[in-house]
């Protein structure tokens, strides 16, 4: 586990081993994040989606015209988390309190620019501490020759975290988008991240008018990026 957790951090380090001329440490942290975070919404949008798709049946997910995963985000930022139309879903939910929960919490987080802002505000602080505590894990059993506790757990997020920044460059090749370095694809991230926050500061209800931009950023391919690899 040990060598595990070596060895992914490691790839880490290679794979934005030309960002900066800073330490391959604040590479990772500061080259990381970016893409996590462009990709978050979409993220938990799609996992809710999938465990619509695979609770519920379809016709009656038809039924509410959400035949795939567009028409769920179109349905998703049409109507609040008090909505008739939301209760609908509630209703077919009953023998998942979890997932109705998720889906409840989702559309309240996400209710207007301000609600995103925070949202993403409160992911990248959790992030951030997590992958600055992976490199003391990685250090301490490095140096000291020990296995710290959740050794491998901590193994498998940076297993994790590695597969995630391949498949979003492989998703973004996909979807017609030329990866040039993944130095042009972090510096595109972090604008992209930018201009995102610019857009929500206008704090509009989220709706049909405006959940493009408020839930995926400038990126008009991104809600189109699957992660099933």
């Amino acid at each position: 586990t040990t060598t595990l957790l070596r060895t992914f951090w490691t790839a880490l380090e290679t794979l934005f081993s030309n960002q900066t001329p800073n330490s391959s440490r604040e590479n990772v942290v500061n080259s990381l994040l970016p893409i996590i975070q462009k990709t978050y919404i979409l993220k938990n949008l799609r996992a809710v989606h999938s465990q619509l798709c695979n609770t519920i049946e379809q016709q009656r997910l038809q039924e509410l015209e959400i035949a795939n995963f567009e028409e769920f985000v179109r349905y998703f930022s049409a109507h609040t988390e008090n909505s008739i139309e939301m209760k609908k879903i509630y209703g077919y939910l009953s023998q998942n309190p979890l997932l109705r929960t998720r889906l409840f919490s989702l559309r309240k987080a996400l209710s207007d620019g301000k609600s995103i802002a925070t949202f993403l505000d409160s992911h990248e602080t959790r992030i951030r501490w997590q992958i600055k505590r992976l490199y003391r894990m990685r250090n301490i059993a490095t140096h000291l020759g020990v296995e710290v506790p959740g050794i491998d757990i901590a193994a498998n997020h940076l297993h994790n975290y590695f597969d995630y920044v391949v498949n979003y460059m492989l998703c973004k090749s996909e979807n017609g988008d030329y990866v040039i370095s993944t130095a042009a694809v972090v510096f595109e991230a972090k604008n992209d991240n930018r201009i995102h926050a610019e857009m929500l500061k206008e704090n509009n209800p989220l709706s049909l008018d405006n959940y493009v931009a408020y839930l995926f950023g400038p990126d008009g391919n991104l809600i189109n990026y699957q992660f099933e690899y």
